[in-house]
């Protein structure tokens, strides 16, 4: 959850890193780059931070066991 700030071209650019849990517990991480405003870079981390919390609340699916149950 970081906006850093860049200078390419002799231009102040923004980089936005956001990093979370899925509803299985593995990490996810998202990034934008190339931002142009700072004011942009906060609305594009919020709405990365909803993408990551909707993948927090999704349902798992159950994983049955292959070839365990074969009688």
């Amino acid at each position: 959850m970081a906006i850093r700030t860049q200078i390419e071209d002799g231009k102040k650019v923004y980089e936005v890193y956001v990093n979370g849990f899925d509803a299985r517990g593995r990490r996810v991480q998202r990034k934008r780059t190339n931002i142009e405003t700072q004011q942009k870079a906060k609305t594009i981390e919020f709405e990365l931070k909803r993408e990551l919390a909707k993948l927090r609340e999704e349902r798992i699916p159950f994983r049955w066991a292959s070839g365990s149950m074969n009688v």
